[in-house]
């Protein structure tokens, strides 16, 4: 600034001395020939540096200006490339941000997934555990009326039996008969003592076929020491007399037992 203002006083001086000699000139005024020479030199001198001045001035100044048109350029190019890498960091947090939340919320899913599976499964396992109890309990229940049936029926047998016995006839023949008829009636004991009686050939002719009879339709209805008696008999037959006596047992005791 200081430049430009010396400068313009220059060209002021010069013009302002250019002017004199001009209106002196038109005047008829003369100087002396010896000073005109020198101060026009001077005036031209002058007006050269100022020119030099003025155009060294212009350059500065165009300098200046494209030194602050760069470095204005290159600040903007620094904001605009700050501004991207702001509105890249920006983006890349949302983007880490809504990768978070989804996996948080798939988490939470996967969570929510197990969990209710692990509910399904315990109350599958709480319905089959209480249906297992509740067969089991049936079953107890129906084992134990059964096992109390056959007691109360083998009980009923023996004081049958018992009874009869006391009634039998004395003679072998009629205790044979007697037997027979009780047997048949759905009798255990009397299904073992004819058994005994065809076994031992009292009141009866022997036969060990009869006999293994008797003792398998006593076993089947439950008088458990026909079994020992009927395996001792059954050491005596054939298998083939086995197999149709066990026909003949099944056919009487399956429908009495």
């Amino acid at each position: 600034m200081r430049n430009a203002t010396i400068v313009i006083g220059l060209v002021v001086v010069a013009l302002i001395a250019g002017g004199i000699g001009a209106y002196m000139t038109t005047r008829g005024i003369s100087q002396p020939p010896d000073a005109v020479a020198p101060e026009a030199d001077a005036a031209k001198a002058d007006a050269a540096r100022a020119k030099a001045q003025a155009e060294r001035a212009a350059r500065e100044k165009a300098e200046a200006e494209r030194a602050r048109a760069e470095e204005a350029a290159r600040a903007k190019a620094e904001a605009e490339r700050a501004a991207r890498e702001k509105a890249e960091a920006e983006r890349a947090r949302a983007e880490e941000a809504a990768r978070a939340k989804a996996e948080a919320e798939r988490a939470a899913r996967e969570k929510a997934e197990a969990e209710k599976a692990r509910a399904e499964e315990a109350a599958r396992a709480k319905a089959e555990a209480e249906r297992v109890a509740r067969a089991k309990a049936a079953e107890r229940r129906a084992a134990e009326k059964a096992e109390a049936e056959r007691l109360a029926k083998l009980k009923a047998q023996r004081e049958a039996s018992a009874r009869a016995a006391k009634a039998a006839p004395r003679s072998d023949a009629d205790s044979f008969t007697h037997y027979r008829d009780l047997a048949h009636g759905g009798d255990a004991g009397a299904a073992f003592t004819l058994g005994e009686m065809y076994e031992a050939g009292r009141g009866v002719a022997p036969s060990n076929n009869w006999a293994y009879m008797w003792y398998s339709v006593a076993e089947r209805r439950g008088m458990g020491k026909a079994k020992p008696k009927k395996e001792a008999v059954a050491s005596k037959l054939q298998p083939v007399e086995i197999e149709q006596i066990d026909r003949q047992v099944q056919a009487i005791a399956g429908t009495r037992n």
